[in-house]
């Protein structure tokens, strides 16, 4: 597993989620998002519109066919889609132990902005443990 974490100094997370979203679903990823409800209604509607010619195929847990959604927003860590990559956007605490002990996902990918306290001391807790455990991490400015 590998786990990358994106501390954005100069850019902000609608401008960083989407390109690695892109990425990821452009080599057959399915993906899936961790987010309290406040910040899925409102990342659920940005990513229909964040840029004029495209959009990026998703839905809401919860929703009907949820587990067929190709990226998938929720507010629990629960694997619903059947995810190899999981983002965590926000402070929103993830039982990362239990997602390595698991074997869930080939990728986390942690995104948290320099001026959110909050997700900086979740970002901080989870590479803990994923310097603890051994798996592969990457620290990345942007």
């Amino acid at each position: 597993m590998r786990i990358d974490f994106y501390h954005l100094i100069t850019k902000m997370t609608e401008q960083v989620l989407p390109v690695l979203a892109e990425k990821s679903l452009g080599t057959g990823k399915v993906l899936m998002r961790v987010f309290d409800g406040e910040q899925a209604d409102y990342f659920d509607k940005f990513l229909w519109y964040y840029k004029d010619d495209g959009w990026i195929p998703h839905g809401l847990a919860g929703n009907p066919d949820a587990e067929l959604q190709p990226f998938l927003i929720t507010d629990s860590d629960d694997n619903l889609n059947g995810a190899n990559v999981l983002f965590v956007v926000s402070a929103v605490p993830v039982d990362l132990e239990k997602i390595i002990k698991n074997n869930e996902f080939e990728r986390v990918l942690v995104i948290f902005p320099d001026n959110d306290v909050a997700s900086k001391d979740n970002a901080r807790k989870l590479w803990s443990v994923a310097v603890g455990s051994g798996c592969e991490h990457h620290y990345w400015k942007l």
